[in-house]
């Protein structure tokens, strides 16, 4: 273990990829074998542990400051919190918004809709919303600018 972890603290490299299997979004994943049986853990997290001799609180994550799941290279990881994570990916573009998140009624496109229907200003919230088939909260939520924010 120390061999692997004296490795990849000292690449000189950009980003060390992982030569592990890896999951749908591209982390890296172990095996561990302890009491309770056989555990899958993200690699990048057994790595810093490791390297950083680390035992983890509840709520903290290890983030990948390059942006690449992949990578293992001890320099690229930080630690950090679950909003320091959602932060990263909101600046790196990665976060998903919109018609991608999971359960959304609406498209950027009927967004686009409803917010021209709010600037003429004849309907009302929920008038617009019976229209729509969404909750009147929903266009009150676009008319604030709380939701749909990068529909302009």
């Amino acid at each position: 273990m120390e061999r692997y972890v004296e490795e990849v603290v000292v690449m000189d490299k950009p980003c060390k990829e992982t030569e592990l299997s890896k999951d749908y979004k591209g982390y890296g994943r172990i095996k561990r074998y302890d009491r309770y049986g056989i555990r899958h853990q993200l690699e990048h997290r057994w790595v810093y542990a490791i390297a950083h001799d680390y035992k983890f609180e509840e709520g903290e994550v290890v983030r990948h400051l390059c942006n690449n799941p992949g990578c293992i290279e001890i320099t690229h990881l930080a630690l950090g919190s679950y909003q320091d994570n959602t932060n990263d990916a909101i600046k790196a573009g990665r976060h998903i918004k919109g018609s991608r998140v999971g359960g959304a009624i609406l498209t950027e496109f009927e967004v686009l809709d409803i917010k021209n229907l709010l600037d003429k200003g004849k309907l009302s919230h929920q008038e617009i919303a019976d229209l729509y088939e969404v909750k009147r909260h929903c266009i009150a939520d676009i008319s604030s600018g709380r939701t749909w924010k990068h529909v302009k």
